[in-house]
This record gives C-alpha cells, structure tokens and sequence, in this order.
C-alpha cells in the first residue's frame, strides 16, 4: 500500500512540474487558458504535437495493472457514452465527422461515421 501511494505521489507532482497548461472554473466545470496551445502528458524532449498528447516513451517503465494503457476513460453504464470528433470554422460552426459510442445497459459497441463517405475508410 505504500508504494502504491508514494508511486502516486511522485505521479502527481511530476505532473504539476510539467503541465503545459493553467486551469480555471468556467461555470461548474473546467477550462484552460486560452493562450495555451496544447496539454502534453509524459516526458517530452519537445513541445507536444497536439491538443492534447499523450507520450509514454521517455517516462519510466510502466509497471503492474498499468504496463501498456495510455489511455483510458470511464462511463457510467446506465448511461449512453461517445467520442465524438468534430471539424468547423469555429468552435460554434462544427460538423460532428465521427463517433464511438455504447447505448446505456449494453455491451455492443458503435463506430459510426456521421457524414458521406465510402464505406472502406472505416
């Protein structure tokens, strides 16, 4: 249990060393600063490479339960839960492109596209 709780300690504080970012309430949830242009999570010899980025190769060895996830979110199954991507102009005039979702109390999973296209990029 204590290495556990020192392993997430080191954790956190090398994040708060290294975040690119600064957080702030936007009515009941968060946001970033403006001015930041991307949020890197990892060890970066540089800037990250998108919104945000996830790099796993210049941290330590990833040990136990944790060897080989980069990335992972959590649903509530007795809800419906997506991904979505979105292209526009704008942050108001977006296209939903894509998504990958599952209805609530079920265990299939959709990936669907959300405008024309061909049937082979999938």
């Amino acid at each position: 249990m204590f290495k556990k709780i020192l392993l997430l300690s080191v954790f956190i504080m090398a994040l708060l060393f290294s975040a690119k970012s600064q957080w702030s309430l936007f009515g009941t949830s968060g946001k970033t600063n403006a001015t930041v242009p991307s949020i890197g999570i990892g060890n970066f010899a540089v800037a990250p490479t998108s919104r945000l980025h996830v790099n796993n190769f210049l941290c330590a060895q990833p040990i136990g339960s944790l060897n080989g996830f980069l990335f992972k979110t959590d649903g509530n199954e007795t809800v419906d839960n997506r991904w979505q991507l979105f292209t526009g102009t704008s942050s108001t005039a977006q296209t939903e492109r894509f998504r990958i979702r599952t209805l609530a109390n079920g265990f299939d999973t959709y990936l669907e596209r959300t405008q024309v296209g061909s049937e082979a990029d999938m």
